[in-house]
């Protein structure tokens, strides 16, 4: 029961708003695949499926009962039982796009380590033109943030983008990026102003492959 489970704390029960931005920030790249790691119970995968409507769409998630919740309500896409395991050299992920909403420990870790593994298993075998899109709290001191620069350095081979997102509810009621964006800023001012209280930031990065120009 979505409301008395009070599921929405570590579910996006409302991910519309997010997943458009990326399509535009994808540039309408043709997409045919489509893998959500860390599905949970299927909202932002089926969201997906809603957008990139030509697409096939398989969510993935260690929770058998979200598995098996999102299996029975959205039946256009398919969903799998399982660990994203970078120790796991049999499990192969060749989609033209794989999604990492709040992905569990990879979004909530400051192990240099950890980031290096999950990256390199989640990149090796997406397609040229491919990306992995991540989407997570961003100034957590448990965050991707930390280690940004340095996986940057890292992955020489690999193009990283990072983009603002906007307060959620701000998000959903004003679906233009730049416009609930500079809303967001706003909020996030005042309410550090009047009532002292940081209700953190969000960010969408977008990691390809680079192009070999030579």
């Amino acid at each position: 029961d979505i409301k008395n489970s009070k599921i929405n704390s570590h579910n996006d029960i409302k991910p519309r708003y997010k997943v458009k931005m990326i399509k535009n920030l994808l540039r309408d790249k043709k997409i045919s695949n489509i893998l959500d790691v860390g599905c949970g119970l299927g909202y932002t995968a089926n969201e997906l499926k809603q957008t990139f409507k030509d697409a096939s769409v398989t969510g993935i998630d260690i929770s058998r009962d979200a598995v098996a919740y999102a299996n029975e309500k959205f039946s256009q896409c398919k969903f799998l039982c399982d660990t994203i395991d970078p120790s796991n050299h049999k499990q192969i992920f060749k989609f033209d796009l794989i999604t990492a909403f709040e992905f569990y420990p990879f979004t909530r870790s400051n192990s240099f380590e950890d980031h290096v593994d999950y990256l390199n298993h989640l990149t090796k075998n997406i397609s040229t033109e491919g990306a992995l899109v991540i989407s997570q709290l961003w100034d957590n001191p448990l965050s991707l943030s930390i280690n940004y620069e340095a996986l940057q350095k890292h992955f020489s081979k690999l193009v990283f983008k990072d983009y603002d997102l906007p307060i959620r509810k701000i998000g959903i009621l004003i679906p233009h990026r730049e416009l609930s964006i500079l809303m967001s800023k706003i909020t996030h001012k005042i309410l550090r102003f009047f009532l002292k209280k940081n209700i953190g930031k969000h960010k969408i990065v977008i990691i390809k492959r680079k192009l070999d120009t030579n």
